[in-house]
């Protein structure tokens, strides 16, 4: 039993009209039970029902919904034509929707039809097209009343243009807004709620304290401080900080908070105003990671260089710094520590790396490998590799090594071997496979489940065998779970040999070795496929005689009222005739009524009413719903309402309906409209009732919401910490409290001034940029939004720096202008610094660069005197080491020069010396230059560009470009690849692409390629490329491409499809 008032139209026809009863038209064929049934039903509902032939002559309506909406009864209208109801200007799209050739229509229009007095009502209409037994073509019409529809467009009307005029200001500014009351956040806009990815509502759901899970950890104290404060009441300065936010998918993010104590309600609230500065913030952690390259560039490489002297002991007279990475002891500890070195040897390795070092004399070169103990007591395996420096008398001078971790190459050459012994004799199928999953084992079970003998499967891919389709998971996700957790089990579907299709219940494994290390996997596989054929033909009936119920778009109640009918009864039968005065005198006998009623069904709308889990909870908590809902909840005039329900059904009524406020299972309040129906039939038992309930909510806080809207707005626009100003017809419509707290006007003097006015607060070298926007925004462009900073003098003579957001709005029904302004005075100081910053450190790394070429050029000058001197006294390794070192200096160089031209275009002071010249030209001559080295590649390369490619560029610039982008083609194409040069005119731009069929790149690797060292190092992962360069190729042809007012990208498709890098330069002329 539930609380219900008033009266409302009823939804149950949906619950019985669907293709069951259609079928049944079609075939003509009812059942007693049945044919009773939807007559029944049909006249107990408030939709009009007619059946009509091709002709739209009525042959049959159930009469009672006809005569009470529009007065006619049977005989009226069958045998005539429905069309005759239909007012003239419907006809059309009537006829348009009464067509035989769509045999499942639904479709749905607004129709008006005449009722017996002539005036037209407004229905919806739902038609169904269907063939009965006798193959002739009919349609079932469906019609429902739609006056209250109406009615409430009306009041939601009213809602929006009370709204309007303050949510103007807030919906529509470009500052996020928050009002925080009660530790829960009671409004938040747009602007706010789409810088973490939430909407509003999702937000506005948040419990008490909720917000504070959108704050980053480290920042949730001062946050939650500063909230406190405000909502105490604590007058004070707007309060500005920054904090770190969390965005839905976890992404973080930095907002600058302007803080207020403000009334909302009558009760203290923080007015929060905050802005996205995650940019700012990402500028100020690049400065701080150039400063990380240029350690990087000194450090980072992994094997340690050494100088030593050979005497009774070795004396290291330079060691790396990246040994403390390595090893964990400093350079000093070998340098200062003469026997630190010798001390740290493994003792079984100590006697044969003395006798190694003993005979040192006789060699040019040494290599040794020994165990180390590192500064964390764990010996790491050491390759020692040096070259012995003499003098001109063969006298040992020192010696240059390099020290290099080899610890992971002696753990890899261990064998795996599996361990597992799998039975044959078992029902279920066993599969062992390697890491790959090729096929190890295949016992009996496999054999007789999927047809294939074990010598037809053993050592081919699984994938190849029995491909694997996952009915209910993502492939992806379980792959995920089984290689982070070693096991998955699930349902799936394989093919046998003969390509039938059996349903699996698959439960694998991975198989460790005795170092704990995967070494293959193993899967028991069940055949269910019986099983499921008999699951689904169970589901299948169930859903029959449930569909109709379930489906229903409103909430439905199968109840049996039989106890109450006996006990009222009994009541009777002892002498009890007027029930309004027993219930009056024993108002408790009402909750023992409700008791009495037994709930035997609901359906998935009332679960998702509730908003309950499911329908077994819902039923399971039935009594404590009932407490909570008639024992803790019962006002007059609940009770009230409750007592009329049952008077309605103790006077032999069979229908009750009302309206009611009740709660959901969260505790969440809703308004309800709700039919309670005797099933016909079942008057004198009341065992089959069937109540339905349709949410009214929105309607009623429409209401609602009608009365609140103009105080909330309000409050936001007239407290906000943000400037805004409102211009329209070339006035101030509109300015709030914090305009004068910026510029120190007050504001009855600001509501005084013209837009042209407002002009006088601009710092005089800021006018020219001010009177342009105003300009453009006069001569037709008034649809953009404008974004800039500028100063402003304060009354008091003050310059202040502020960020401006200007944006067009209607306000009042006419077009004017929202501008809102915020001090950004110290963020522009602080922007001043990070410039200085990043001036300094590009000369860092210009003076370093320059610093490196002398030592360059003296190794590099050395290495070709050996090589052309003493070239024939020298041994084969020897020359190979000298040519290493000389293309050591060849990529030094390189490095030297990518870096010298980085630090001069991120000067900003580049001037290109522009001419007109042939691009095509230029790109057929950079693959003549790289022709040797495509030809050693074994690519195939497709020139397709026109003969004439003419503009202005810096030829030996973009030739740089070109020869950079098809090298990298080339280099990281595998042998026998395809290369594609293309281009076209588009936009007034010429395009040029060159696309490959090489390694893919991730949506990662694309945001980071163009980034000053973002080399993706394919090097040791088995691909057949040139993995070489220092990272800053693909920066510098970035800068130069946009020096030249052009554009660079990439795109890649998938693995193993290549990518295509490509560049715009303007079509220009003289």
């Amino acid at each position: 039993m539930y609380k219900y008032k008033g009266k409302a139209q009823s939804y149950l026809l949906s619950f019985y009209l669907n293709f069951k009863w259609v079928k049944m038209f079609e075939v003509g064929v009812f059942t007693d039970p049945l044919e009773e049934k939807f007559k029944l039903i049909t006249e107990n509902v408030n939709e009009l029902i007619s059946i009509v032939n091709k002709d739209y002559i009525i042959e049959f309506i159930n009469m009672v919904p006809h005569l009470n909406v529009l007065g006619y009864n049977e005989e009226d209208l069958k045998g005539k034509s429905w069309l005759k109801l239909v007012h003239p200007k419907d006809l059309k799209k009537v006829k348009n929707n009464l067509k035989l050739d769509s045999e499942h229509m639904h479709l749905i229009r607004e129709i008006r039809l005449i009722d017996k007095k002539g005036n037209f009502k407004k229905f919806k209409f739902d038609v169904r097209a269907f063939v009965d037994n006798s193959n002739t073509n009919k349609f079932i019409i469906i019609l429902s009343n739609i006056t209250k529809l109406i009615d409430k467009r009306e009041t939601e009307q009213q809602l929006k243009e009370s709204e309007e005029k303050f949510r103007t200001i807030t919906e529509q500014s470009l500052m996020g807004i928050i009002i925080l009351q009660n530790s829960k956040i009671q409004y938040i806009n747009k602007t706010a709620a789409h810088m973490v990815d939430y909407t509003p509502n999702e937000i506005l759901n948040f419990p008490s304290r909720g917000y504070i899970n959108l704050i980053y950890h480290a920042d949730r104290k001062m946050v939650i401080k500063q909230a406190k404060k405000r909502q105490r009441g604590i007058k004070t300065k707007i309060t500005g900080y920054e904090c770190r936010c969390l965005k839905k998918n976890g992404d973080l993010i930095w907002l600058q908070i302007y803080s207020k104590t403000i009334t909302y309600h009558g009760k203290f609230a923080d007015l929060i105003t905050v802005i996205d500065i995650t940019d700012k913030k990402k500028a100020e952690i690049k400065s701080k990671e150039s400063e990380q390259t240029l350690r990087y560039l000194l450090s980072s490489n992994p094997i340690v260089i050494y100088t030593s002297r050979i005497t009774e002991v070795r004396v290291f007279t330079f060691v790396s710094e990246n040994v403390r990475d390595m090893t964990g002891y400093s350079p000093e500890d070998f340098i200062k520590k003469s026997h630190f070195w010798n001390l740290k040897i493994h003792p079984e390795d100590k006697d044969r790396i003395q006798s190694q070092l003993r005979n040192l004399s006789k060699k040019d070169n040494l290599g040794l490998e020994y165990r180390f103990r590192f500064k964390d007591g764990i010996y790491h395996w050491i390759q020692d590799e040096f070259k012995i420096v003499k003098d001109k008398k063969g006298l040992l001078l020192e010696t240059i090594g390099s020290w290099v971790d080899v610890s992971v190459n002696k753990n890899i050459e261990e064998k795996v071997k599996f361990q597992a012994k799998l039975v044959e004799t078992i029902s279920d199928a066993i599969i062992s496979t390697d890491l790959k999953f090729n096929i190890i084992t295949w016992n009996k079970a496999a054999e007789s489940i999927y047809g294939w003998k074990a010598e037809e499967v053993k050592r081919k891919n699984i994938s190849d065998v029995i491909p694997i389709e996952y009915p209910y998971d993502d492939q992806d996700i379980v792959l995920k779970e089984f290689f982070e957790i070693g096991k998955w089990k699930g349902e799936v579907i394989q093919p046998r040999k003969n390509g039938n299709l059996i349903n699996i219940l698959t439960s694998i494994s991975m198989i460790k070795g005795n170092n704990g290390k995967p070494i293959g996997v193993v899967a028991i596989n069940r055949n269910i496929t019986e099983r499921k054929k008999a699951e689904q033909e169970l589901k299948e009936s169930e859903m029959k005689y449930r569909d109709l119920f379930e489906n229903s778009p409103i909430a439905l109640f199968e109840q049996d009222f039989s106890e109450l009918k006996t006990y009222l009864d009994d009541l009777r039968a002892s002498g009890v005739s007027d029930f309004e005065k027993y219930l009056d005198e024993n108002p408790e006998e009402i909750m023992n009524f409700t008791s009495m009623i037994k709930l035997i069904d609901i359906n998935r709308k009332t679960v998702e009413l509730y908003n309950v889990n499911s329908k077994d909870d819902f039923i399971k908590w039935k009594c404590k719903i009932e407490k909570r809902l008639f024992q803790e909840d019962m006002t007059p005039e609940v009770l009230l309402t409750n007592k009329q329900e049952l008077l309605s059904l103790i006077h032999g009524e069979t229908t009750f309906e009302s309206e009611v406020v009740t709660k959901t299972f969260t505790g969440e309040k809703i308004y309800v409209y709700m039919k309670t129906l005797i099933i016909p039939g079942y008057e004198k038992t009341w065992s089959k009732v069937i109540v339905s309930l349709l949410n009214i909510s929105d309607r009623i806080k429409t209401e609602l919401k009608l009365k609140e809207s103009e105080e909330k707005f309000r409050t936001i626009a007239e407290q906000s910490s943000l400037g805004m100003i409102i211009q329209q017809d070339g006035f101030i419509k509109f300015a709030n409290s914090a305009v004068s707290d910026i510029i120190e006007y007050p504001l009855e003097e600001i509501h005084k001034w013209t837009a042209e006015e407002t002009l006088q607060f601009v710092y005089k070298e800021d006018l020219p940029l001010i009177i342009d926007k105003l300009k453009q925004r006069q001569e037709g462009d008034f649809e953009s939004i404008n974004q800039y900073e500028c100063r402003a003098i304060t009354k008091s003579g003050k310059i202040k720096w502020i960020n401006v957001y200007t944006k067009p709005i209607i306000y009042q029904g006419k077009n004017a202008v929202l501008s809102t302004f915020i001090d950004i005075t110290e963020k522009k100081k602080v922007e001043e610094e990070l410039k200085d910053v990043s001036r300094l450190k590009s000369d860092l790394i210009s003076r370093t660069s320059h610093e490196l070429k002398t030592p360059l050029v003296s190794i590099k000058g050395y290495a070709d005197l050996l090589l052309s001197q003493h070239y024939e006294e020298l041994d084969f390794y020897t020359i190979s080491v000298l040519h290493e070192i000389k293309q050591g200096c060849y990529r030094l160089e390189s490095l030297i020069k990518d870096l010298l031209e980085t630090s001069e275009l991120e000067t900003g002071e580049v001037e290109l010396n522009k001419l007109k010249d042939d691009l095509a030209f230029l790109i057929r001559f950079c693959v003549k230059d790289l022709k040797g080295l495509i030809e050693t590649r074994k690519h195939n390369l497709i020139l397709d560009i026109p003969e004439n490619l003419v503009t202005l560029f810096e030829k030996e610039r973009i030739y740089e470009v070109v020869i950079n982008l098809l090298s990298n083609a080339i280099k990281y194409t595998p042998p026998n690849g395809r290369i594609i040069i293309n281009s076209e005119s588009k936009d007034n731009n010429y395009i040029v692409s060159i696309k490959d069929n090489g390694i893919d790149l991730t949506d990662e690797e694309k945001e980071k390629i163009f980034k000053k060292f973002g080399k993706i190092e394919r090097y040791g992962k088995g691909l057949d490329v040139v993995s070489e360069g220092s990272g800053l190729g693909l920066y510098i042809s970035m800068k130069i491409i946009e020096l030249h007012g052009g554009h660079i990208w990439v795109e890649s498709k998938g693995r193993d499809k290549g990518a295509t890098f490509s560049f715009s330069l303007p079509i220009l002329s003289e």
